[in-house]
């Protein structure tokens, strides 16, 4: 995820865009993996078997973290 997140600074593409904002949906919608698949326009069928890494949040220490 670091890696990921310092390719945001230095060499972002509109597919980095487009997962950051998912990420950001699904973090608003209290951490449901559907509002990232829906805000990507990825219809649920296609969920299994995945197309790419499934996120998951962790809460730790008061924090809310998004991992893949």
């Amino acid at each position: 995820m670091e890696e990921w997140h310092q390719k945001l600074h230095n060499n972002t593409s509109p597919d980095d865009v487009a997962i950051c904002e998912a990420l950001l949906a699904m973090l608003g919608a209290r951490c449901d993996p559907a509002a990232y698949w829906a805000h990507l326009r990825v219809p649920l069928p296609r969920l299994t078997p995945p197309t790419s890494p499934r996120p998951r949040c962790a809460r730790g220490g008061g924090a809310l973290s998004v991992a893949f």
